[in-house]
């Protein structure tokens, strides 16, 4: 006989190694229901959050790109002045270059500023402050300036 046969014949397969009356947990009493209930919520919240953020990025990607149609009519419909026009447009994009608030207002004054003096029509040179508006209110709330 060989060491194996020995310890079968040692061990006692028939009788149970679990008591009679030996219950197993419910699992209810072992996990923390409320804690993943809660969890599950805050997934969902983020999810949703995060779902409303990539909505709102793609809105505004919509509506820039709107913008540059704009930016080529202003500077179509503009020949007689076309490099005053890119000029402003040159220094509307200067606004990006900037890293202080202070450097910020001062390269937007210089875009109201020459666009003002453009020898235009009034609907050019208030889409042109529009356009440097909202690229200087875009870098400010980069930056986080003012807050």
């Amino acid at each position: 006989m060989s060491n194996i046969d020995d310890v079968r014949n040692k061990i006692d397969f028939k009788t149970p190694l679990v008591p009679k009356d030996f219950k197993l947990p419910s699992v209810a009493s072992m996990v923390n229901t409320g804690l993943l209930e809660s969890v599950a919520q805050e997934t969902l919240k983020m999810k949703n959050d995060y779902e409303q953020a990539v909505l709102q990025t793609l809105q505004n990607i919509e509506s820039n790109t709107a913008d540059i149609g704009n930016l080529i009519s202003v500077v179509q419909k503009n020949k007689e002045n076309q490099e005053e026009v890119l000029e402003v447009l040159k220094s509307i994009m200067e606004i990006t270059s900037v890293r202080t608030e202070e450097e910020a207002d001062i390269k937007y004054r210089e875009v109201m500023d020459k666009a003002n003096k453009l020898n235009s029509d009034i609907q050019t040179i208030d889409s042109l402050i529009t356009y440097g508006k909202t690229m200087w209110i875009g870098i400010k709330n980069y930056y986080g300036f003012g807050e």
